[in-house]
Formats: structure tokens, C-alpha cells, sequence
């Protein structure tokens, strides 16, 4: 495990290797063949980790990527006790221990005649460990956007339908990179299909809440199936009473919703209260489906990390 230069706190590791080389021959690299998997991690431990593991692994077997749990398990705990013993490094200074985000980009390494991957790949599993920033001031700007809301801005970019690759979180990111180059105004960039169907928000999944239920985009032509968006269906709606469906939410459906907020792993849930596009801004109050789950979700990570 190596340290970044420019970061003291940040680490990465390629398999099990500290200071290990990507090939540059990695299919990764050369075709985006492979997923990857942001983990939000405090005090020795990867919040959701069970959802992550799920997905990742169901990820690998639809791409015919050859990555066991046993192999993700051995090289995880490695990886987080190279983090633990940098905590106590930290500690030792008189500082607390930071929060931040686990990263594990899967690929299927090297081999292959052009696009044709090899009979009998051999995975690389790249680790990479960054912490928050401790400044006050980014901490109270997450603060303010989870309480206050956040803005919406209809973006130009549309996303292509491939129902093969549907709501896995590979490594073809592209759509996105243009969308979050176009973002202005401090506003996020709101994803629609070549139907205008809505998809997602930048890096977030979507909710609505309409005539008392949760609707979240069906995702079987594009989009990512986040983590949050998982554990709010199996569990968090469930205990909250709250109903919950998936259906193609079309542009007018979305603006006539009566709160509307999104969410990923690492963020939690931020309410929406305004979209904006070409020729209308739409605005809401933050609702009470979004503050029961922010509650439930925080009751979630106090319970497995103090």
C-alpha cells in the first residue's frame, strides 16, 4: 500500500500488491471493461458493505468477470487494516480518526484479442482509501445541502439505452463526465433517456413522492442501481410503512410530484427543491418522506459505527 503524495492520508493497492502497477494493458483502461464500487467508511468499518458486495459480485457474474467473495473478502480486509494502521498513526498525533470514502475499481485485467477478452481472465482489484476533508467549512456545506435542499438543473445530455448494462456501475462513465461538464448555476445535472424518460441525478438515484407513495425510476435500459437506492427498497421503506414502486417517471410526472429528493451511498438522502430547465423552474419544500429516511439511514450508520 502506497501513500499519494499529494494527500498524506490517501492510500491505494493493486490485489494484494502495496505500491502495486496497472498494467497498461488493462481492459480497464484500453475498453472500460469492468465496475466499481464507492464505499463510505468510519471507524474501521465500510457502511452498507453487504450492498456493495451484492452488487459488485452480481455485477462481475453478468460482465463474466471471474471475482469470488473469497477473493473481495481477503483483499477488503487487508485493505482496511493498511487504513486501520494509519489510523493509529493518526491517532497518535493527537488527531481523530477520519471518515471517507473506500473506492475498488474491478477490472478484468490483460489478455484478449482486441475486444474478444481472454478464456480465462485474471481480475485486478485496485483499491483506493481518501479521506474527507476536515475543514469546517465542507462539513457544513454537506450539512446545509442535507437540511436546506439542493437544485436540480435538466441536463442536455441523454442517456442511451442498453439494457445489458443496465443498472450496474461500470466503468463506461462517459455520459456522465460530459453532463458534469456542462453543470452551472451550483446546480446538479438531472438525467434523462433518449425518451425523456427521467433516469438518475448526477452520481445520485431520483425519489418522488406521489399520492403517498415512493417512486423511484425503473432502471431496465440505463442508469445505476445505487446502493441507498437497494437499502431504502428492502429495508428502510419497509420499516417506515412507506409504499414503494419503480415505473417510468416521465418529465411532467416529476414536476408535479409533492417532494422530490435524491441520494447515494456516501451522501445520504439531500432534498430537492427547485429544477430548473430551459423554460421553467419547478420548486418544493423539503419534504417528510425524505426526513423520516435521513433519520432512518443516520439511526443506520450510528449502529454500526458509533
Amino acid at each position: 500500500m502506497v501513500t499519494d503524495s499529494a494527500n498524506s492520508h490517501a492510500l491505494w493497492q493493486v490485489n494484494n500488491l502495496r505500491g502495486g502497477l496497472i498494467p497498461v494493458a488493462d481492459r480497464g483502461l484500453a475498453y472500460g471493461d469492468g465496475l466499481f464500487e464507492t464505499m463510505y467508511f468510519c471507524k474501521s468499518r465500510c457502511a452498507l458493505l453487504d450492498w456493495h458486495r451484492q452488487r459488485l459480485l452480481s455485477g462481475c457474474e453478468r460482465l463474466r468477470i471471474p471475482l469470488t467473495q473469497d477473493c473481495f473478502e481477503q483483499q477488503l480486509q487487508q485493505f482496511l487494516a493498511g487504513i486501520g494502521a494509519q489510523q493509529m498513526a493518526s491517532l497518535s498525533e493527537n488527531t481523530s480518526p477520519l471518515a471517507g470514502i473506500v473506492k475498488l475499481i474491478v477490472t478484468r485485467g490483460v489478455g484478449g484479442r482486441g475486444y474478444v477478452p481472454a478464456s480465462a481472465p485474471q481480475p485486478q482489484l485496485i483499491w483506493q482509501w481518501s479521506p474527507f476533508s476536515v475543514s469546517q467549512a465542507s462539513s457544513d456545506e454537506a450539512s446545509q445541502r442535507a437540511n436546506d435542499g439542493v437544485c436540480l438543473s435538466l441536463s442536455d445530455v441523454r442517456l442511451a439505452k442498453q439494457p445489458l448494462l443496465a443498472g450496474l456501475k461500470h466503468l463506461n462513465r462517459l455520459e456522465y463526465v460530459l453532463a458534469a461538464q456542462q453543470a452551472c448555476d451550483n446546480a446538479m445535472p438531472l438525467l434523462l433517456d433518449s425518451d425523456d424518460h427521467v433516469v438518475e441525478a448526477l452520481s445520485h438515484n431520483i425519489f418522488m413522492v406521489s399520492a403517498g407513495q415512493l417512486i423511484t425510476p425503473a432502471l431496465t435500459a440505463c442508469g445505476v442501481d445505487g446502493v441507498l437506492r437497494q437499502f431504502t427498497r428492502q429495508q428502510l421503506a419497509p420499516r417506515l410503512n412507506i409504499q414503494w414502486r419503480e415505473d417510468v417517471v416521465t418529465w411532467d410526472a416529476l414536476l408535479s410530484a409533492d417532494e422530490v429528493f435524491i441520494g447515494n451511498s456516501v451522501r445520504g438522502f439531500w432534498p430537492v427543491v427547485a429544477i430548473k430547465s430551459a423554460d421553467l423552474e419547478q420548486t418544493w419544500s423539503v419534504g417528510p418522506v425524505c426526513q423520516q429516511l435521513q433519520h432512518s439511514h443516520q439511526q443506520y450508520l450510528h449502529s454500526i459505527h458509533g
